[in-house]
């Protein structure tokens, strides 16, 4: 079978072409040859319309978790255009205005490709050539889009619910960590094995909701550890309680854990880590990130086994006792409704700032400190 996706991105866009090698080609002069055509006033009305009901029930009926997940990323992300901002000026949008668009985004782009699969360099380069009919340059690429650095110290952001009939609040704590292998590592290492004492903690044994979440993510230039809890308890209460546990884990890390249980933790990581990719999709989905993020270390993972491997549990508890200094962001998503109180009602720590509502996004990015993407020489 043959598949294909066209999707918009920070940097420009993403052109994906997949299966049988044989009719490849074809796929790609069909998808090419539309991409450099007109729009329609028939296609503009669809997509138009399309559209705007997808911003809009982003906009106002988001779970609250996806929410704060959503503000966090529109918070660091450098040419990341929010929700709510595209909704505000997508009605001033008109035929006329992307007529001729196509031949305005090709005309000084630059792309990058990458083939996996059975082919050969010849192969991939003679794929490549099939985007020209667009009217590429090939001249020097856009600047890489940079990552904006948490305030120092401790930050909350008070955001309100957009959702009249949603009961639940959020709570997501954010530490921000540089990007660096080692740290990625350690980091990945401690969300294996902390994440189920968290759910035990705060989701079955405090009942706080549902959704509870220990989790990592890399970003251009630094990684976030992140903890969430969607609730319908009151969330300073929540925030509270997502301190305490968090302090208790770390606690549990410096001070019980033993060499048992660290080599056993990282034997499970390690597992996955050497696993082959199963397909050519996984196998395509561990490097393509590398070329979006304009980072191209395309044998990180290899990197990061052999760092885990090399691991001495005294060098983990060095990095985790580190991790009370990183600057950390609580995102706050509070509900129209009147939410519950606990039972026992816990005051959460003191904040260096207070951010209240979205207008706090822009003020933030406006003054923030960016950083660039750290390369390094491309090999497969």
């Amino acid at each position: 079978g043959l598949a294909y996706s066209l999707d918009a991105n920070v940097t420009g866009m993403s052109l994906m072409v997949a299966g049988f090698s044989d009719k490849l080609p074809v796929l790609l002069e069909a998808v090419v040859s539309r991409m450099g055509k007109a729009v329609s006033s028939s296609s503009f009305d669809i997509v138009l319309d399309r559209y705007q009901r997808h911003l809009r029930n982003v906009a106002l009926k988001q779970r609250p978790c996806d929410l704060a997940l959503r503000k966090s990323t529109e918070l660091t992300r450098q040419n990341h255009f929010g929700t709510e901002e595209m909704l505000a000026v997508i009605d001033q949008v008109r035929l006329e205005d992307v007529q001729s668009e196509h031949r305005r985004l090709f005309q000084d782009a630059f792309y990058e490709t990458l083939v996996t699969g059975h082919a050969s360099s010849a192969e991939a380069r003679q794929l490549a050539g099939h985007l020209a009919p667009l009217g590429f340059s090939s001249g020097q690429a856009a600047e890489d889009p940079e990552e904006a650095e948490f305030p120092e110290g401790q930050t909350l952001w008070e955001i309100p619910g957009t959702n009249p009939e949603e009961r639940n609040n959020c709570v997501l704590m954010e530490l921000q960590l540089p990007g660096d292998l080692q740290g990625s590592v350690f980091t990945s290492l401690l969300v294996r094995m902390l994440n189920p004492k968290v759910f035990e903690d705060l989701r079955t044994k405090q009942q706080l909701g549902y959704i509870v979440q220990l989790s990592n993510v890399e970003g251009r230039r630094f990684q976030k550890l992140r903890l969430l809890v969607q609730t319908e308890f009151e969330a300073p209460e929540v925030r509270a309680r997502i301190e305490r546990c968090w302090k208790r884990q770390l606690q549990w890390v410096l001070e019980e854990m033993d060499e048992a249980e660290f080599q056993r933790q990282k034997q499970g990581l390690g597992s996955l880590l050497a696993e082959a990719p199963k397909n050519l999709n996984e196998e395509f989905n561990r490097f393509w990130p590398e070329v979006t993020r304009r980072r191209y270390d395309f044998q990180r993972r290899q990197k990061r086994l052999e760092l885990l491997r090399a691991a001495e549990s005294q060098a983990f508890k060095d990095f985790v006792a580190k991790l009370d200094a990183a600057p950390r962001l609580f995102i706050e998503i509070h509900s129209l409704q009147r939410s519950k109180p606990l039972s026992e009602a816990l005051q959460p720590s003191a904040v260096d700032r207070v951010w209240t509502g979205m207008e706090a996004l822009q003020s933030f990015r406006s003054t923030a400190k960016w950083k660039a993407t750290e390369r390094i020489a491309a090999k497969l």
